[in-house]
């Protein structure tokens, strides 16, 4: 019994002579390593253009809703023509008027769309007070780090709709 509860060292010869890593071990690591990476690059890239797509998408969204906001307020003036939005000659925003006086000033940085500017023929958008725009005509949307995408937002005659379109 008491032969059996000793413990007996094993030699020093009987010990494994490997101590750390073989070269292969070394190298399957950074092959997976560098798999993962590549893999990152490539879904890493996909979705920073889906952000900025989005980010082209809100910037559409807010100018849509600001034109639809003049339109509803014009049918509501006294005065004919005395509220416009005008774009700023810089093309990073707009400017909100209401009788030739700033009402406000909208940058598309403001909601985390510094990237995105304007390139239209339309100097400022201005409704009737019976709803219908005063001029017609597209307002185009690129965002600078995002090439060949844009969006279109169409003032539609008459009924001053806005249509928004995106291409890419």
């Amino acid at each position: 019994m008491l032969l059996a509860m000793r413990s007996f060292p094993v030699a020093a010869s009987q010990r494994s002579k490997k101590s750390g890593f073989i070269f292969t071990d070394i190298l399957a690591g950074c092959f997976i390593l560098g798999l993962a990476a590549a893999m990152l690059l490539v879904g890493g890239s996909s979705w920073l253009k889906y952000y900025y797509q989005q980010q082209l998408k809100q910037a559409a969204a807010v100018l849509s809703a600001d034109i639809r906001l003049l339109q509803r307020q014009s049918l509501f003036d006294d005065g004919i023509l005395n509220r416009q939005i005008k774009f700023m000659t810089d093309k990073k925003g707009y400017v909100f008027y209401v009788d030739r006086k700033v009402k406000k000033r909208i940058y598309f940085s403001d909601f985390g769309c510094g990237d995105v500017s304007l390139d239209n023929k339309l100097a400022y958008v201005q409704y009737t007070n019976n709803g219908s725009p005063s001029m017609t005509g597209n307002i185009i949307l690129k965002h600078q780090k995002l090439p060949g995408s844009f969006c279109t937002l169409s003032i539609q005659p008459v009924t001053g709709r806005v249509v928004i379109s995106e291409e890419k």
